[in-house]
C-alpha cells in the first residue's frame, strides 16, 4: 500500500479496480446506479485513492450480493486525512466478501475529477468519457486492503444517513 500511495502522490496517475485480470483497454460503461448524477454517468471510472480502488478490485459480487455503499472523502486537497466507508447488502459471510483482484494504473490525462460538494468536500472520484489504456496492472489480495475490519452491512431499506453513521462509528473504533 505504501508504494501505491507514493504513486498517487508523486505521479499523475489514477487507479481502477477490477477482478478481471487481462484488461487492455478500459471502456466507458456503467454497471450500476449511483447516488449522484456524476457517479451514474457512462464513463471510465477511476480514483486518486488506491485503497478505494482496491475495494472494487476485491469485492465479491457473488450469490446473495445485492449492493454496496462506499466512498472516500476529504476536505478539498487534504488527501492525507481522508474518511472512508464500505458497506454491503449481502447474504455472503464476511470471509467470502473479498477475493483477489487487480488494480489498473491509468494516466490522469482525459479524466475529470468530481466537483467538490459545496466547494469543500472532495470525493476522489474521476471519470473519462473515452476509452483508456492502463499503464500497469497490480495484483491485490484481501490482506492488502486496509479496511477489512470496518466493512459494514446495510439493508436496502436502510437510509444512506444511517449507513454513514454506522460506518463512522466503526471507523472510529478502529
Amino acid at each position: 500500500m505504501t508504494y501505491l500511495r507514493w504513486l498517487a502522490t508523486h505521479r499523475q496517475v489514477l487507479f481502477h479496480g477490477s477482478q478481471r485480470d487481462s484488461i487492455s483497454e478500459l471502456r466507458p460503461d456503467r454497471e450500476s446506479d449511483d447516488s449522484t448524477a456524476f457517479g451514474s454517468q457512462r464513463a471510465v471510472f477511476a480514483t486518486d485513492d488506491p485503497a478505494w480502488a482496491m475495494w472494487f478490485a476485491l469485492l465479491t459480487r457473488g450469490h446473495g450480493f445485492r449492493s454496496t455503499r462506499n466512498g472516500v472523502w476529504s476536505i478539498r486537497d487534504d488527501t492525507k486525512n481522508r474518511q472512508y466507508f464500505f458497506s454491503v447488502d449481502s447474504d455472503q459471510p464476511d470471509a467470502e466478501l473479498l477475493t483477489d483482484g487487480w488494480l489498473y494504473v491509468v494516466g490522469r490525462d482525459g479524466f475529470t475529477a468530481e466537483p467538490a460538494v459545496a466547494g469543500m468536500l472532495q470525493s476522489g472520484q474521476w471519470v473519462s468519457p473515452n476509452p483508456v489504456r492502463p499503464l500497469a496492472r497490480i495484483a491485490v489480495a484481501p490482506a492488502d486492503f486496509p479496511f477489512t475490519g470496518v466493512i459494514g452491512r446495510h439493508s436496502g431499506r436502510e437510509s444512506m444517513f444511517r449507513t454513514l453513521r454506522k460506518a463512522r462509528t466503526a471507523y472510529r473504533r478502529r
